[in-house]
């Protein structure tokens, strides 16, 4: 495991930072971090985050250490999971915000959350009929049915054949954990095929969807794939982008 790891200014902006109830939760968060291991995992067991991560901090107690990674996850700032009777989390977004070097590190000893049984944590409604378990997979598989939805669209339209590695899935995760649409993210894939001046050698997933590229590539300003300006579609409101000369509209694939 590293000695350090990155935390980045941006961090002073992260809504969810600033949305957990208490400034000690908000110092357990950053202290976190660099004690995570090469997937940014590292245990959940509040003996252990006490002992390890704030052993000299008394005001923070085993049950508050709790109290905050509960908060955490709530807020979507970790996945809280469990294995074999023992607690572990995920930071999100890890591998995007670090410069990893993998041939110094060792691989993670912790299994992955998508391979283990969720623990979400709060309450549900009495009457949901579902346990926070079933929540969390629930929504682990759909995340994870989107961004196959995705590399399907890229290798459709690149005539590419990109698997479904994890390398390959966390940056459109990540962007679909933001809050982005489905339909946000073919049509970065759409303008960047269409975009001539684009070197298509980093047509791929890793290039597509890195944080530090995607809200640029959503939000330039579309190039008219023939004569004249963008039209808007009528259908959808999409602006400038077509898949072909008839002029049909990335988005919606409607005239």
């Amino acid at each position: 495991m590293a000695e350090g790891r990155m935390l980045k200014k941006k961090i002073s902006m992260s809504r969810r930072l600033a949305a957990l109830k208490t400034d000690s939760a908000r110092l357990l968060y950053t202290w976190l971090i660099p004690h995570l291991d090469i997937e940014g995992r590292y245990s959940s067991d509040p003996a252990v985050v006490k002992g390890q991560v704030v052993p000299r901090l008394k005001h923070i107690t085993e049950d508050k250490v709790d109290q905050y990674l509960t908060d955490m996850a709530q807020n979507e700032l970790i996945y809280i999971y469990s294995s074999d009777g023992d607690r572990f989390f995920e930071l999100r977004h890890f591998r995007e915000e670090q410069n990893i070097r993998e041939d110094r590190e060792k691989k993670s000893t912790i299994p992955p959350p998508d391979e283990c049984e969720p623990s979400y944590p709060g309450e549900l409604p009495a009457d949901s009929g579902h346990t926070p378990a079933e929540v969390k997979l629930s929504y682990i598989k759909i995340r994870q049915s989107k961004a196959r939805e995705v590399i399907d669209y890229l290798n459709e339209i690149g005539g590419r054949a990109f698997s479904y590695s994890d390398s390959n899935l966390k940056p459109i995760i990540g962007r679909l954990d933001e809050d982005h649409t489905l339909e946000e993210c073919k049509l970065v894939i759409d303008r960047k095929w269409e975009d001539k001046d684009f070197d298509k050698k980093y047509f791929r997933p890793t290039t597509l969807f890195r944080a530090s590229n995607f809200e640029g590539y959503l939000n330039e300003e579309c190039k008219p794939q023939g004569k004249g300006t963008p039209i808007e579609c009528k259908e959808c409101g999409a602006t400038g982008v077509y898949l072909n000369d008839d002029m049909v509209c990335a988005v919606c694939e409607r005239k």
